[in-house]
């Protein structure tokens, strides 16, 4: 399992050239390199996504980067020279393992993938409400790692379990080329018997979120961040409550 447990900062390096929310490269006291997100931003609602997100990623059949929950002691923040240290304010972060030797998915090696995987990650995002896996042969943000020896890695879910996607988003997936193979009802029926079996697990899933993140008063939880974790598995169950709803978006 690629969760590490709890890990504590050491050195803040800076922010990554990609993401939108700007992560920070950190070293934990063990000379680990992590890619970071603080609950100051991306806010504690991404962060409750990103745990989930890669755990269900994960028991879906797809490779995703070793994970910790990361203590980040206000010292190193308030005497840190990166202006987005203030980012990590706010209690523990999330924080995925740097993959060495690995490199953005480019788009051929995206059309080259097994059509098995490409269609199990677009599932897994349909799933998610994860619409930010867009690539063409021009630009995009396809948030996948190649690397020579491994499965693509999935990564990056922190605008997951968005509710309100617009119709036809998943025009703009980068595996969107596979959505036609889901119009087939006993195809449908078997992935969502891989989806059963990942979403199984979801009590112990939801174990590993941090109360910080999932409550605004931590540990008295009397005011829970929305979206709930009730409602995310809700909009998780969704491919059997309401099916014709789920599959429409492919």
């Amino acid at each position: 399992m690629p969760y590490i447990g709890n890990v504590n900062a050491a050195e803040i390096l800076g922010p990554t050239e990609n993401g939108n929310c700007k992560p920070l490269r950190i070293k934990d006291t063990d000379g680990q390199l992590y890619i970071v997100k603080g609950m100051a931003k991306p806010g504690r609602a991404a962060l409750v996504s990103e745990i989930l997100s890669v755990q269900l990623a994960e028991r879906f059949g797809l490779s995703v980067p070793d994970y910790a929950v990361m203590h980040v002691p206000d010292d190193l923040i308030d005497f840190s020279i990166e202006p987005l240290a203030s980012n990590l304010r706010g209690g523990v972060a999330f924080a995925s393992r740097w993959v060495a030797g690995a490199d953005d998915l480019t788009f051929q090696q995206a059309k080259n993938l097994p059509e098995q995987v490409q269609q199990r990650t677009l599932l897994l995002d349909v799933w998610l409400g994860n619409g930010d896996r867009e690539l063409d042969a021009f630009s995009g943000n396809v948030n996948l790692l190649w690397t020579p020896n491994l499965s693509p890695i999935v990564f990056d879910h922190n605008l997951a379990f968005n509710m309100n996607l617009p119709e036809y988003w998943v025009e703009g997936h980068v595996f969107a080329g596979q959505a036609h193979r889901f119009r087939n009802y006993a195809v449908r029926d078997e992935w969502a018997h891989k989806i059963d079996t990942a979403l199984a697990d979801w009590d112990n899933m939801v174990r590993l979120v941090p109360c910080e993140w999932i409550y605004w008063d931590g540990e008295d939880r009397t005011n829970a961040a929305h979206p709930t974790i009730q409602e995310r598995l809700e909009w998780l169950e969704r491919y059997r409550s309401d099916p014709e709803k789920f599959w429409r978006d492919l």
